[in-house]
Formats: structure tokens, C-alpha cells, sequence
């Protein structure tokens, strides 16, 4: 009767508590794989396509957001590494990077799409994202941090921010300066510097 009815309540309410606090753990992860999959095109980036899949995914994204992307190359290690060494320093540096921007109360996400580049999604919800003296700022921070306590070489280059769609072209441009940079290292460079 009533108190199985209660008991039963009792259970699905702590289940759902349960896999509500599961996904809402999970959902980092949910965002950094849209990122991984849309900047290395594994999903369309056709705007009703992206949409249906943040629509799906409950991703916390809009039409009208905009997105600055950050992205971080290793250019070489100081000392020899193994693989396995090499994804724990890339971890480290994914993990230090986002803590210098949330230092500065901005909410991105750093994303490892391949070895050795990494990507700092910002959301652009303030001037932050446009101020290319604090980001640089930010940026040669979080290099001066990787030489001596990571030891390792890294730029930042730092694109422009778009809408959703826009961000696997983005991206693409900035791993184009990316490879073309043969001359330096440790240090940051802007897209907007570079199309002049």
C-alpha cells in the first residue's frame, strides 16, 4: 500500500539525486568532447546542426554566444620524456592553464585536441575577451609557468571571437600560424596581429 508507494518514492527520488549529480559531474566532459568533435570536424559545423546537438546534449550554449579560442602549442620538451610522461605534462598543462584563467574568474575550458595542441575555449561575456593586453598578460603567464615548472617550450596563439559555427575555421587558421611559426617560441601571438 502507502508505504511501499513511499518506499518507492523514497528510492527513485535518491536514484535520480544520484544520476543527477552523475551527469552534472559528466557534463565537463559532454562539452570538451562537442569541442573536440566540432574543432576537428567530426560534427557538422552548419549552425541548425550544432544546434540540434547542444539542444540534445542539454550543453549550455547559444545562438548569440560568442567564443574565443586559445591555443596552446608544446614546441618542444627540455628533457627527454616518454609518452606516457608526455600525456601527464600535457594534463598538467591543460590543468594549469584553465586555473590561470579561472584565477582571472573566467569560465572556459582547456580541450587537448591532438599531441602537443591544446585549446582554451573562452566565452566572450565580457571585455575580457576582446582586452588583448590581459589576455597576453594571461598567456605569457601561463608560458613563463610551463618553462619552469613543466619544462617545456610553448606559444599561445590567440584568435578572434565568433559564434559557435565559426569556431572549427577559427581554429583551423590558428593551427596554421601555428605551423608556419618555425622561429619562435615562448611566446604569444594574436590573429588579429598577424592578418596585417
Amino acid at each position: 500500500g502507502k508505504i511501499q508507494e513511499k518506499k518507492e518514492n523514497l528510492t527513485y527520488k535518491g536514484n535520480y539525486k544520484h544520476y543527477q549529480q552523475l551527469w552534472l559531474k559528466s557534463k565537463p566532459l559532454l562539452i570538451e568532447r562537442f569541442w573536440i568533435d566540432l574543432l576537428t570536424y567530426t560534427i557538422p559545423s552548419e549552425p541548425v546542426q550544432v544546434q540540434r546537438i547542444i539542444e540534445e546534449q542539454n550543453i549550455p550554449f547559444n545562438d548569440n554566444m560568442k567564443f574565443l579560442p586559445i591555443l596552446f602549442s608544446v614546441e618542444r620538451w627540455h628533457k627527454e620524456i616518454t609518452y606516457r610522461d608526455e600525456k601527464v605534462m600535457e594534463y598538467a598543462l591543460r590543468d594549469v592553464a584553465g586555473n590561470f584563467f579561472i584565477k582571472e574568474d573566467r569560465q572556459g575550458q582547456m580541450v587537448l585536441i591532438k599531441r602537443g595542441i591544446l585549446v582554451y575555449i573562452l566565452p566572450v561575456v565580457d571585455s575580457f575577451g576582446k582586452n588583448k593586453a590581459e589576455l597576453s598578460k594571461v598567456c605569457q603567464t601561463i608560458i613563463n609557468y610551463c618553462n619552469q615548472y613543466l619544462d617545456c617550450d610553448i606559444s599561445s596563439y590567440i584568435g578572434e571571437p565568433v559564434s559557435i559555427q565559426y569556431m572549427p575555421d577559427m581554429f583551423e587558421t590558428l593551427l596554421t600560424n601555428e605551423s608556419e611559426n618555425v622561429s619562435f617560441t615562448n611566446k604569444v601571438f594574436h590573429l588579429s596581429d598577424h592578418k596585417r
